[in-house]
């Protein structure tokens, strides 16, 4: 069995990536908010690297359903490397770190990677191994050359008009599945999005990512089992209360997930009660645990659908449904 790495497959629904997104930076540009796929960007810097990431796949000659494949520690990087592989229709294989060398060379003969994005801090050997393996493969390293990458193909080049009837496209839910390595994080995003589906949370609904602190192993996990429970995903560009409020009523959004500390300024905001909160089903707090009289608090005000995000990842192997 294939255990040591995650594989994610976005949808074919554009021909032309780079027009969706430059359709996509035109309306980020504009201080709109961006909807490509799942996800929805408020955060106007994280968008532009998205973007010009995306283009930047396309430009160098990666299409729809190429495989890229990345070792990275988990952090702000990797997320806008599955983000841009959303956009561009390209294939996202996240290796394990610890990797076995024979496992490694016999999946990437199998599905022939394109392009390696790695840290030269744990993988310059890997880079090495595979570029000896694969001479073609294109090498990517997170530093000095990825922002090059980024500089190097700009949201404008090679773009093109696009027909404005698509853009209720961009709203639809990725519809294929992540290829089935069932290793630990596959499994625990299939747990995660089978209990999104308990609590009610699929496909049309609006799922928030709020949490504000720096991105994790977790975070990353909860940013897939989203998107294989069909849910929206929102990644905001503020972290104010009131900013968070309006949000959550403009959007119906049905499920937060935020830090504790954000958490407990929500609860003390002296606009909470202008704010409607019947969409809300599930809200997921993160970082450190709240006070007793904070919990009892925010409990008052929302009820039993507060859970520690610790509780997402106790679920057992019960709840998986391959």
């Amino acid at each position: 069995m294939i255990r040591t790495w995650l594989t994610y497959r976005s949808s074919n629904r554009f021909k032309l990536p780079r027009d969706i997104a430059r359709f996509a930076f035109k309306k980020h540009t504009k201080k709109k908010a961006i909807i490509h796929g799942n996800i929805t960007l408020l955060y106007k810097d994280l968008a532009r690297r998205v973007f010009c990431l995306a283009n930047g796949f396309n430009a160098i000659g990666l299409s729809k359903d190429d495989v890229i494949l990345t070792l990275l520690p988990y952090g702000m990087n990797q997320i806008e490397i599955n983000l841009a592989c959303f956009e561009s229709g390209t294939v996202l294989s996240a290796l394990s770190t610890d990797i076995d060398k024979k496992e490694l060379l016999e999946f990437v003969n199998k599905v022939q990677p394109k392009l390696f994005i790695y840290d030269s801090s744990v993988s310059q050997h890997i880079a090495v191994l595979l570029k000896l393996e694969i001479p073609k493969l294109k090498l990517l390293e997170i530093g000095t050359s990825y922002e090059w990458f980024l500089n190097e193909y700009p949201d404008e080049r090679n773009s093109s008009t696009i027909n404005k009837n698509d853009t209720a496209s961009i709203k639809l839910a990725l519809q294929k599945q992540p290829i089935p390595y069932c290793n630990d994080t596959y499994i625990k995003n299939i747990q995660i999005a089978n209990q999104n589906k308990k609590n009610g949370l699929q496909n049309k609904n609006i799922t928030t990512f709020l949490c504000g602190i720096p991105i994790t192993c977790e975070e990353n996990t909860l940013i897939f089992c989203n998107m294989l429970s069909g849910n929206t995903i929102i990644i905001p560009e503020e972290y104010t209360p009131n900013y968070l409020l309006k949000l959550v009523e403009k959007h119906n959004v049905n499920c937060l997930y935020v830090s504790s500390e954000l958490l407990s300024s929500i609860a003390e905001s002296d606009k909470l009660e202008s704010y409607n909160f019947k969409s809300l089903v599930s809200i997921i707090y993160n970082s450190e645990k709240l006070t007793e009289a904070q919990l009892t608090k925010t409990e008052k005000l929302f009820g039993p659908i507060i859970q520690h995000r610790d509780a997402l990842f106790k679920l057992g192997t019960s709840e998986i449904n391959c």
